[in-house]
């Protein structure tokens, strides 16, 4: 392929060496100028109809299924991890200019004109007490000489502030939330969210031998600070509970980072002249995704994690989506065993009941309604896309009741191919100017709480090629402001939303009170995450 005129060879050069191939670089100026359209909704899903509920008489048998596939050392938990906490802290960091330190009083008047900067502040302050972090917090002040009571009045909070944020001292906003304090327990002793995700894992991921297999995507300057912390809460598990865990770290890999245009439409470069590249999303984990040598994964994020007390009404469910997620695999390599074998079988007009039965099995079970050309076509074309369409990677989506948290949800979604599928769509990919869109998410029942299992390999135990699963035209382009400039910048497609589109899926309702996340540090407030 020709250089693009757009850029120089020694930048295309430089892109390759990052891995970021030549071709790439012009199909993600392509998406830049030209995005693609916003996915095709066509009614969310819901319960009976591309939602499972699974009943109490079924629950048992699948548990066993998720525990027997743990003990065989078949689970590993994989948690994005390597977002940072700044916006947690959200609001707060504009009161640490002591140019605009205002008294107490002076704040209170604010806060009742509507200032909600302002009343986030004096909450912050009226309940410091209440936050897993404060005896960290009062530790940095006594250090410096000075008194936490002291600073909560008048102007204090300005240092008090600094304490808690500043680079030079504890760095919150800074540091990546699994690194923060989530949960204090009644000895004093607060567990970072780390070390809280590591401690629920025991409840579904452990195997015969007492291992405990978890896996962590994190920021390239986080990976030391965690690497120290997980060898501290790796012994302290391993003498408390009597297991082994077992960790690894993966940072994203420059080869995810993509391109942005300037308002010209021209490549965005810095004040320096060099392009300018930026991480793409957790989409880009898909190659980490990719790596791990886990037969099932369970995925959460980093943030949505509950104290010890709750641990066990998760792994309840946990297990359970194994459970089911193996019952689905099972059938889904019974009828490709069935569909491999008929091939001789359709020339003599047989071999309806291999088709007839897979078909019923990917619009009941996976969410999935198939092209009017493949149900009514002819019988070597429905078993070439039947098999196709069974030999993919399997994922169980946890889905909960929608009731008003911020995140994407299950929706029937059309495609190009004539398919309707179920996918999890993010509120930032709808177009706000579709009235038909609108109103479609507006009345979905539920919404995605980063709840998966995944199954990664095929019957044969082959690990599957992740990549050829992604709907690229899932990417998003996304309108930013640094510096006093404008540009587009591109998204990936997420990880489990476009980068996940061409899975097998089966949406399945689990309780509201399986989902306890963090986006500010007030959530830390909240009944599920204080001590009991």
């Amino acid at each position: 392929m020709s250089t693009p005129p757009d850029l120089q060879p020694s930048e295309l050069e430089h892109l390759r060496a990052l891995g970021i191939s030549t071709t790439e670089v012009v199909r993600q100026l392509r998406l830049l100028r030209h995005p693609p359209a916003p996915p095709a909704l066509d009614r969310p899903c819901r319960i009976g109809d591309g939602i499972k509920q699974i009943g109490t008489a079924d629950a048992d048998r699948l548990i066993r299924l998720g525990e027997g596939a743990a003990h065989a050392g078949r689970i590993q938990k994989f948690v994005p991890a390597s977002g940072a906490a700044t916006r947690m802290f959200s609001g707060l960091e504009e009161f640490t200019r002591p140019a605009a330190a205002k008294s107490v009083r002076e704040l209170q008047l604010l806060a009742d004109q509507g200032n909600s900067n302002t009343a986030a502040l004096l909450q912050f302050l009226a309940e410091l007490e209440r936050f897993p972090f404060y005896p960290t917090l009062r530790a940095s002040v006594e250090q410096s000489g000075e008194r936490i009571t002291e600073l909560r009045e008048d102007c204090g909070y300005v240092e008090l502030l600094d304490h808690l944020l500043e680079p030079a001292k504890l760095a919150y906003s800074s540091k990546a939330k699994g690194l923060l304090d989530f949960h204090r327990y009644p000895a004093g002793h607060a567990r970072t969210a780390f070390e809280e995700q590591l401690i629920e894992s025991l409840g579904y991921c452990t195997d015969s031998q007492g291992n405990v297999n978890s896996h962590f995507t994190v920021a390239p300057d986080q990976l030391e600070a965690f690497e120290a912390l997980s060898s501290e809460v790796c012994r302290t598990i391993r003498e408390s509970h009597g297991v082994l865990p077992v960790v690894t770290f993966s940072t994203q890999s420059r080869a995810g980072d993509t391109l942005a245009i300037d308002s010209d439409g021209e490549p965005l470069r810095t004040p320096d002249g060099d392009l300018l590249l930026r991480p793409a999303g957790h989409g880009a984990l898909i190659q980490n995704l990719q790596n791990l040598d886990g037969d099932i994964v369970v995925i959460k994020n980093i943030d949505n994690i509950a104290p010890e007390a709750r641990h066990a009404g998760g792994a309840h469910w946990k297990k359970l989506l194994v459970g089911h997620l193996l019952e689905v695999q099972a059938k889904i390599f019974s009828h490709l065993g069935h569909l491999r074998k008929i091939e001789d079988s359709i020339a003599a007009g047989g071999a309806l009941d291999a088709i007839e039965p897979a078909i019923a099995f990917l619009q009941e079970e996976l969410a999935l309604a198939l092209p009017s050309e493949v149900i009514g076509g002819d019988p070597a074309a429905q078993r070439e896309y039947l098999i196709s369409r069974l030999d993919r990677p399997l994922r169980v989506c946890g889905m909960v009741q929608n009731e008003g948290e911020p995140g994407g949800g299950p929706f029937w979604v059309g495609t190009q191919g004539g398919e309707i599928s179920g996918q999890i769509i993010e509120a930032a990919q709808i177009d706000r100017h579709d009235p038909s869109a609108v109103e479609i998410w507006a009345s979905a029942t539920h919404f995605n709480p980063v709840d998966l299992v995944c199954s990664l390999r095929d019957a044969e135990g082959q690990a599957y090629d992740l990549q050829q699963f992604i709907d690229p035209t899932t990417a998003m382009v996304v309108n930013k402001e640094a510096d006093g400039r404008k540009f587009r910048a591109l998204e990936r497609p997420g990880l489990w939303n476009g980068a996940m589109a061409g899975w097998n899926t089966a949406f399945v309702e689990v309780p509201a009170e399986t989902f306890t996340p963090v986006k500010t540090i007030f959530d830390l407030l909240r009944p599920e995450h204080q001590p009991h």
